[in-house]
């Protein structure tokens, strides 16, 4: 009876120890304070639409400033002139929708979108919101720049015909469902898919937050390698069960 709980009590341990070595890192932060994980993550991007004269460019900031530009970018400045406020679709604007990229562990991004014009670099916007320092000046008024990207779980908001409608003043006087729903401090990207709504212009300009509309899905994690020290504890583990096996073993030639 000793052995048998012996045997018990060492299995559930290695139980525990295998659990805790092979169980992914779930811990991040996806927002607007930045972009985290606590296990290397893949996320999958996919482009869904764009508005807005300018062509955006987008790309990942990383650790020491580093920049790696995704494939998702406009090739054309929109599908056919300024119609519905120069909205650009996959296929046609965007030839390369979809792109993947690999977060490291305990390591803080952002994601930054570039806007072209025909010649030059109009402006970089940062999903980080500190990030996005300084101001525009638009026909001689300064409009600094804040909040530039929104983070969503609800993708029905993409339906909203008011999207492209274009605004008709400062702060998304449309008031489309972009402008008026409040984005998530921390979305979970491996719950649901995240869609991010970029504004690529200083607060108050043409805030709409429909010039780069993307969205976002986190890969689990594949199990990690159990350290060192876990392994040192299942080989404890494992010793144990040995003993209680040569243990049971001499007890059963002396009975």
């Amino acid at each position: 009876m000793k052995f048998k709980q012996s045997l018990l009590t060492t299995a559930a341990a290695a139980t525990a120890l295998f659990g805790m070595a092979s169980a992914p890192a779930q811990a991040f932060n996806f927002g607007n304070g930045g972009i985290t994980f606590d296990a290397d993550t893949t996320v999958d991007f996919n482009f869904m639409e764009s508005h807005g004269y300018y062509k955006g460019k987008l790309g990942v900031f990383g650790p020491g400033g580093t920049k790696t530009y995704l494939g998702i970018n406009e090739n054309n400045f929109s599908d056919a002139g300024n119609a519905g406020e120069w909205k650009g679709t996959c296929g046609v604007t965007v030839t390369t929708c979809t792109d993947a990229f690999t977060f490291k562990a305990g390591e803080t991004y952002s994601l930054f979108l570039e806007s072209w014009g025909a010649t030059r670099l109009n402006t970089t916007v940062y999903s980080t919101t500190a990030k996005n320092t300084g101001s525009q000046v638009v026909n001689g008024a300064s409009y600094n720049f804040g909040q530039q990207v929104k983070f969503f779980d609800d993708l029905t908001l993409l339906n909203d015909p008011k999207i492209s409608n274009g605004s008709l003043g400062s702060n998304g006087s449309l008031n489309s469902k972009l402008v008026t729903t409040a984005g998530l401090a921390n979305a979970d990207p491996f719950a649901k898919t995240i869609l991010m709504a970029f504004e690529d212009q200083g607060q108050g300009v043409h805030t709409d937050y429909n010039d780069f509309l993307v969205t976002a899905k986190a890969r689990t994690p594949v199990a990690s390698v159990p350290e060192p020290a876990t392994l040192a504890g299942l080989g404890l583990v494992a010793g144990a069960l040995a003993f209680s096996r040569n243990r049971r073993r001499r007890a059963s030639q002396f009975s």
